[in-house]
């Protein structure tokens, strides 16, 4: 199911994908790429609060991941929400100093 959602990332039928990367989730809840790609997925198709949802359990299982952290502290922006966004992002800086993508959202 996750390798058939990507397919529908390309051809950019997001809702297909979405439903193929929650099935590929139901059988194996520790699909931590499939879950990525969910919120990705939920992202692009205008549902930021499942894509937030979905961005937390990712970094829940891949805690040191600079780049999920800083999507959902751009998300957490976007959403007006400083608190959770600045704990992302802090988090993301103290794993890589002087990464520009989290120092312009941190401004």
């Amino acid at each position: 199911m996750y390798n058939l959602g990507n397919a529908y990332v390309i051809k950019e039928n997001f809702a297909e994908a979405r439903n193929c990367f929650e099935r590929a989730i139901e059988f194996d809840q520790n699909n931590v790429a499939a879950i990525y790609n969910l919120a990705n997925t939920y992202y692009v198709l205008n549902n930021t609060e499942k894509a937030i949802e979905n961005f937390e359990k990712a970094i829940a299982a891949s805690p040191n991941n600079i780049d999920w952290r800083n999507c959902v502290g751009g998300f957490y922006l976007e959403k007006g929400d400083l608190e959770s966004a600045e704990r992302h992002l802090k988090h993301s800086e103290q794993l890589k100093k002087n990464n520009i993508d989290t120092q312009i959202k941190l401004a």
